[in-house]
Order: C-alpha cells, then sequence, then structure tokens
C-alpha cells in the first residue's frame, strides 16, 4: 500500500465525523488490542492458520507480535512478527495431542501498542 494511501486511512480513522460534523477521537493506544485474533483457527493439511486482523488501524501499527505456549513449559515463546493479517503456524504437530496457545500485541516501530489479546487454544493433532 502506498504512503498516501496509508495516511489517508489512517487520518479517517482518527477523524471520523460525527453527528455534529466534528472529529471523533481515534484508536486508544494503550489499550488496542489485535482485532479478531484466532476467531478462525483453521487446518491445513499439517498446518494451522492463525487469524487476526488490525481492526481499522492499519497505518497507525507497524507490525503484529503473535506469541505461542505450546504446553511445552516454557510459557509463550516468538511464533512470528506479521505485517499482513493470518499467520501460518507451520510447526510439525507434536507425536501427542496437545494444546497451543496464541495471543498477540500490536506494535509500532519496536515498541508493544496497547494490550495483549486474549489467548486463544487450539487443540492440536499428534
Amino acid at each position: 500500500m502506498n504512503g498516501m494511501k496509508q495516511w489517508s486511512d489512517f487520518h479517517r480513522s482518527l477523524h471520523r465525523p460525527t453527528r455534529n460534523g466534528r472529529a471523533s477521537a481515534g484508536p486508544d493506544l494503550p489499550t488496542i488490542r489485535p482485532a479478531r485474533f484466532a476467531a478462525r483457527q483453521q487446518r491445513s493439511a499439517n498446518h494451522f492458520f492463525v487469524q487476526w486482523g488490525w481492526g481499522g488501524y492499519t497505518a497507525g501499527l507497524d507490525i503484529c507480535e503473535i506469541q505461542v505456549d505450546r504446553g511445552e513449559g516454557k510459557d509463550f515463546v516468538l511464533l512470528a512478527f506479521d505485517t499482513t493479517p493470518g499467520h501460518t503456524d507451520t510447526r510439525a504437530f507434536p507425536a501427542t495431542p496437545a494444546i497451543w496457545t496464541d495471543r498477540a500485541i500490536c506494535r509500532r516501530g519496536d515498541n508493544p501498542v496497547g494490550l495483549w489479546c486474549n489467548p486463544a487454544s487450539r487443540t492440536v493433532p499428534a
């Protein structure tokens, strides 16, 4: 997407007209979360597709950090930094069924912005 289009989208998201014609407040960055995170986790071959979106604030955010807890006692570890909504987790399925839990947070530059989304769990077959 070109810079002018991104700025235009961001500008509109920050200044939506209200009924009285005045601009409304933009996104509340301290409380923003990745939208629709893991609402649709699709199994494709031997991988899962983790759905997420920007929630209309693409130009105001740079990247989405996705973490996964694979139930191996390591807590949450980095799965990916992603700029395109939706992510394919390419890790091979485990030898025994397991529950993997994903979470995500938006980032602007090198800094996290807002809150972690609610974790979403999935049962992973063997």
